[in-house]
């Protein structure tokens, strides 16, 4: 939900699930970790803010759960069908970039996957607010094991 769709009252007024929603956020968390990186971004987004839970926060989570719901048949999945010596360790990040209205920080997603040919398997994956304001974004990074870093 893009923070130039959201009334202005929405943003001071206390949400109805505010009391609830540490738990429900957690639970979405723990989804994310374990085998949905796709709500990982929405899911951090919401747990910044449970301390001062809006009206916005309710609609958010909202969206989260209907997609939670219509999307429930995606799974993580990873298939190997390679020698090992075919194998390679990749990581790809992205950043966006400003796109948090009050601090102008930006967000970087990074996954960490061993790929082959007919190999696939996501080890593990982050998204994190960063800490300072960023002037440029990294768009795309593939690391291989047997180069140096």
């Amino acid at each position: 939900m893009d923070d130039h769709e959201v009334n202005a009252n929405d943003l001071e007024e206390r949400g109805k699930l505010a009391a609830e929603a540490a738990s429900i956020v957690l639970k979405a968390l723990y989804i994310a970790r374990m085998n949905r990186p796709d709500i990982y971004f929405s899911v951090n987004v919401l747990a910044r803010e449970v301390t001062r839970w809006t009206r916005v926060c309710d609609k958010r989570l909202h969206r989260l759960v209907c997609y939670l719901y219509h999307e429930c048949n995606q799974v993580l999945t990873c298939f190997l069908g390679d020698d090992l010596k075919d194998l390679k360790l990749a990581l790809y990040s992205d950043a966006s970039f400003a796109d948090d209205l009050s601090t102008s920080k930006s967000c970087t997603g990074t996954i960490l996957s061993i790929v082959g040919p007919r190999t696939y398997i996501p080890l593990t994956w982050l998204c994190k607010k960063q800490t300072a304001v960023s002037h440029s974004s990294v768009s795309y990074t593939h690391l291989r094991a047997h180069e140096p870093v």
